[in-house]
């Protein structure tokens, strides 16, 4: 289907492969001459992608079956692994958790199948930080029962829990503002939330904002902040005095937002807030985040 001389509506793109010979690469929905909607892609090699699109790029909830044979079932973001996912490896292994900028991120838990172990915890950058593990299913390479030679005295932790807590909380602290900057502004907040954000940077009656007009914003929000504190918020999120002439955009007020909640979570006294404003505005962040 075409409109206005662009792709839009459903419709086959068929590329070359080989000499006088063509093969199937994309089948779904097209809009404005991109890949928008429902479609199938076909990468080469056993590569197939099957899900949502929007603007070219594969964005929202979709599956993808890797050459390894690995398969990825679970949310997008730009064309990369972002939000909840699980990765059922062609090993057995399969791990299910959070993603973000196509890397294991937040809470998760790997099952390892060769041992029968399974890992529940926080992961940072594709790799497990700090959490349980643990034999979940017998361990197929100990079919046999092994002889007990030597007995070693129990030895425990006095506070396993409050050890274990203390450092998924030192994890999730320090990967706080990492997450709040890559972390897609649909799956920070609702839609209701960021309408609510966006009617509360709107009334300044500009696109961005100089750091004094945010901290009026924020301040009609109930979060009270200096100008050094924004400032490093801002830091944290990506802004920069260079790169963004020295103005604030909606995007890095939403993720300081974010940024905040998250803070006030792990450090209640992060910031003078008046909680009834915040409740006005925005509620608390996605447990999922």
């Amino acid at each position: 289907e075409w409109s206005r001389g662009k792709r839009s509506g459903d419709g086959v793109l068929w590329i070359p492969a080989g000499k006088n010979k063509l093969r199937k690469f994309y089948t779904g929905g097209w809009l404005n001459d991109k890949r928008h909607g429902r479609g199938t892609c076909f990468y080469g090699k056993g590569e197939v992608y099957q899900g949502d699109w929007d603007g070219d790029k594969r964005h929202g909830h979709g599956q993808m079956k890797y050459e390894s044979g690995d398969l990825y079932l679970g949310e997008w973001a730009n064309d990369l692994r972002n939000g909840q996912g699980t990765l059922t490896k062609a090993n057995g292994d399969s791990y299910e958790g959070g993603w973000l900028v196509d890397n294991r991120e937040g809470s998760g838990s790997y099952f390892y199948a060769a041992t029968g172990k399974v890992f529940v915890g926080e992961w940072v950058d594709d790799m497990p930080k700090a959490g349980v593990y643990s034999q979940a299913q017998s361990n197929p390479g100990h079919a046999t029962k092994v002889p007990v030679t030597t007995t070693v005295p129990r030895t425990r932790l006095v506070d396993p829990s409050g050890v274990l807590e203390s450092a998924l909380q030192e994890v999730r602290t320090n990967r706080t503002g990492f997450r709040a900057k890559n972390t897609p502004l649909d799956a920070l907040f609702a839609g209701h939330e960021l309408n609510d954000l966006a009617d509360a940077f709107s009334v300044a009656g500009k696109t961005k904002l100089s750091v004094l007009d945010a901290r009026g914003v924020f301040l009609s929000l109930g979060i009270q902040l200096g100008e050094e504190e924004l400032r490093d918020l801002l830091h944290q999120v990506g802004w920069s005095v260079e790169n963004d002439e020295g103005l604030v955009d909606f995007e890095n007020f939403v993720r300081c937002v974010a940024l905040i909640l998250d803070y006030e979570v792990t450090e209640p006294n992060f910031v003078e807030a008046d909680n009834d404003a915040m409740e006005v505005a925005v509620s608390e962040p996605r447990e999922d985040q």
